[in-house]
């Protein structure tokens, strides 16, 4: 049942406009611009009679006939539900179906805070949505859902074509009772739409986690992807030896899990292998993230990788690097910063309640802290996460200092994001506090 806010706007405000208004004489296709510019700048459109377009349709009669007459303008759709949600979405989506006749859609399906009873109804409604979608498939430009695999797999086996989809991001790691489904097909749904896409996001749930070769051969298909998140399960299956897969992509994001238990090299051989048969010219901006295995006190520090000149040997651009939840030694992150010295932009993110792992020593603030051997002279923002137990404050504060120092005249600021489970001393917060025209944040959580 559609609420007050939900509710198809029908009645204008005014319903005519003054025949003396100046503004009579605009031609309408100026009109449908300014119309336009009334469309959020950096979001789809949200189905609320307070927003635009649905607004312009309550101003008068010849705004209204002006704003459905204008295709583009219900072209661009966002479906946020949340919690407890009451109204019913489909009349106003069949609004914007209609009125944005041959355009091209960008649809968004949105909902973050899943409980397991608000699923089912959640499920239920998006059963409805797909209806009344899915016979505009072939106008699909851009598509954004959070649905369970075995939903978005069951839309894309119902027969359906996608020749004008260049963004796909589903998200499904919010929906854990799924069941397991084998093939290729099913667990990674659009594949036959690769080669076309500019954008592709896969954040499957847990039970629908592709294998290592089945995100290889997703970059083999999508010849002309230029920005690429993809989750993987690192299993204990040996990997042939691969040809080497050749992929466009400027941002790639690499999500590993490792929760079941496997023996000591596994990690690295399966991680190393993946990156080594990748060629990869492109990439400015990369994230790898491990979710899963974590290490018992007492147990050996297995890498990530197999050897660290890896990174460096496959990524030539790269402006970006993130690496959260890696084990590595303090040599190989070292190595790692060292070889790659134009990069701009680190986030180094670390296991904050493992001391013992923790590759963060005051030697890698020392390289990168200036003198004759700096490490990433271009720097312009870093976050680390750690325990903080093998960096001093003294360490930090000469790296600020001096960093910081090679922004003078520079209409650029230096950012830095410190986050560690030690004590941090009043001396360092206040010399932070003092480079107020750059951005220093230092927190400590004790644990």
């Amino acid at each position: 049942m559609l609420t007050p806010a939900m509710t198809l706007p029908t009645t204008p405000f005014y319903s005519t406009m003054s025949s003396t208004s100046r503004f009579e004489s605009l031609p309408i296709e100026l009109w449908s611009e300014i119309f336009h510019h009334c469309l959020p700048a950096h979001s789809h459109s949200r189905l609320r009679s307070s927003d635009a377009p649905l607004v312009l349709l309550r101003v008068c009669s010849s705004w209204s006939s002006i704003a459905l007459s204008t295709p583009r303008l219900w072209s661009s759709i966002r479906i946020f539900l949340e919690d407890g949600f009451q109204w019913d979405p489909l009349p106003i989506l069949k609004l914007f179906l209609d009125r944005s006749r041959d355009t091209p859609l960008s649809i968004t399906i949105d909902y973050h805070t899943l409980t397991p009873m608000s699923q089912t109804s959640y499920m239920a409604v998006m059963t409805r949505i797909f209806s009344s979608i899915q016979p505009h498939a072939r106008r699909w430009h851009s598509l954004s859902i959070t649905a369970t695999s075995a939903c978005i797999a069951a839309l894309h086996e119902q027969g359906n074509v996608f020749p004008s989809l260049r963004s796909l991001k589903v998200d499904s790691r919010f929906f854990i009772h799924e069941p397991i489904s084998g093939d290729l097909g099913s667990r990674l749904p659009f594949v036959s739409e690769m080669a076309r896409l500019k954008v592709l996001k896969l954040k499957p749930s847990a039970v629908y986690l592709p294998s290592l070769e089945e995100c290889r051969q997703l970059l083999a298909e999508a010849v002309d992807l230029e920005d690429c998140t993809l989750h993987a399960q690192l299993d204990a299956t040996r990997q042939a030896e691969q040809s080497i897969v050749k992929t466009p992509v400027k941002k790639l994001r690499m999500v590993f899990h490792d929760d079941m238990p496997l023996e000591t090299s596994a990690i690295a051989d399966r991680v190393s292998s993946f990156f080594t048969a990748l060629e990869c010219p492109n990439v400015e901006d990369l994230r790898i993230v491990r979710y899963g295995g974590n290490r018992d006190s007492g147990d050996p520090i297995t890498p990530f990788f197999s050897s660290p000149s890896i990174l460096p040997s496959i990524f030539h651009k790269l402006r970006s690097l993130r690496l959260s939840g890696l084990p590595l030694h303090n040599v190989d992150l070292l190595h790692i910063i060292d070889s790659l010295p134009q990069l701009k932009t680190l986030d180094l993110l670390f296991d904050i309640k493992d001391a013992e792992a923790d590759p963060v020593w005051d030697n890698v603030l020392s390289a990168l802290t200036a003198g004759e051997s700096l490490s990433l002279p271009s720097l312009q923002s870093l976050r680390i996460e750690c325990t903080g137990a093998h960096c001093s404050d003294e360490a930090l504060q000469t790296f600020l200092h001096h960093r910081t120092s090679s922004f003078e005249g520079s209409r650029t600021a230096f950012k830095f994001k410190f986050l560690c489970t030690r004590p941090i001393s009043s001396e360092l917060y206040r010399a932070a506090e003092g480079l107020s025209v750059h951005h220093i944040t230092l927190t400590s959580l004790p644990m």
